[in-house]
């Protein structure tokens, strides 16, 4: 993206500086690197410049061209909404001035020096602009006000029109919930074939339940009936997403970022029981410290369990689900 060779002091130019300023909507690359897909936002994609575009299609031709990252089923494109005060143009391009970021490219042929674009529309001076709290800073938000400090950072960008496909309402979680206790079907058949209707999102989250909660639970109440038949129910669901893995034509391993060998763990409860990690969508991979390797098809999990000596296999998306399956699941 090559700047324009003339001085941004032309009526021209501060024409339109003031219809950006005011335009409803505006579309911002942002980076999938420093991108939080679970909450759908991110931060801008900052080279000697932040992008901007009147229009989402130019940003994805942009994106594709320039071969810059980005998910399979995602776009890192966030809009800048000039009904909000923390991600509008001014807002955002007081911040980037305040970071040192130096020019708005605009559509890729049009660009500004930042400070100029800020007074050309009337900002000048002492800037103060309005910063949103991440997650984590609401949550730890007595020890900030104790610190009287907020790093200077971009604002939370939402993404363009993104939904979190593996996101589960709370609604569905309790009938998930419902479901393992009252299942649907007087037998192991009919009951795996009613769970096989569940996406494999929410077999692996009613899995991860089981182990995690009911069973745990069961144990603390002295609930043997109960034990025997969590125990016997988690298989089922071990079952049902085996069979949805065989199927499933996004699969990844999780391998260490360093050494790219699979990255191998102890079970999470306390015992000596080893583990590695399955995902089904790579939309989560640039959130946490593992690398994502694609993999084939159920055979090659097969032959990694083979190979690992490992005991047991967790199916994940990445943040929010984990069910874990033991190696014998996979005719093992």
């Amino acid at each position: 993206m090559e700047e324009r060779d003339r001085s941004c002091t032309m009526i021209e130019d501060i024409n339109v500086a003031l219809e950006l300023a005011e335009k409803d909507r505006v579309f911002i690359i942002l980076n999938t690197h420093q991108s939080f897909m679970r909450e759908g936002h991110g931060f801008p994609l900052v080279g000697n410049g932040i992008n901007l575009f009147n229009n989402f299609d130019d940003a994805k031709e942009c994106i594709d061209r320039n071969k810059i990252d980005r998910w399979e089923s995602a776009y890192p494109i966030g809009s800048l909404e000039k009904s909000d005060k923390f991600t509008n143009i001014k807002n955002t391009l007081m911040i980037a001035n305040a970071m040192g970021i130096e020019n708005v490219f605009l559509d890729e042929t049009y660009y500004f020096k930042t400070e100029w674009f800020l007074n050309a529309v009337g900002i000048k001076g002492r800037m103060e602009f309005n910063v949103r709290l991440t997650e984590i800073e609401s949550n730890n938000i007595d020890s900030m006000m104790k610190e009287s400090k907020i790093s200077i950072r971009f604002n939370p960008i939402d993404l363009y029109e993104y939904t979190n496909p593996f996101e589960i309402s709370d609604e569905r979680k309790n009938e998930l919930s419902h479901a393992i206790i009252n299942p649907d079907g007087d037998n192991r058949r009919d009951v795996l074939k009613s769970i096989s209707n569940n996406t494999l999102h929410e077999n692996c989250f009613s899995q991860m339940l089981i182990r995690s909660q009911f069973i745990p639970m069961a144990i603390k109440k002295g609930d043997m009936n109960g034990l025997s038949y969590f125990n016997m129910i988690q298989t089922v669901y071990a079952e049902a997403i085996v069979n949805q893995l065989s199927s499933n034509t996004s699969l990844f391993i999780l391998c260490d970022k360093q050494s790219h060998e699979v990255f191998i763990r102890k079970y999470p409860m306390g015992d000596d029981q080893k583990l590695f990690y399955v995902s089904y969508t790579d939309l989560f991979k640039y959130q946490g410290p593992l690398e994502y390797k694609k993999i084939a098809d159920l055979e090659e999990i097969r032959n990694f369990i083979k190979q690992t000596n490992v005991d047991g296999v967790v199916i994940t998306d990445g943040p929010s689900a984990n069910a874990l399956i033991d190696k014998e699941a996979f005719g093992l």
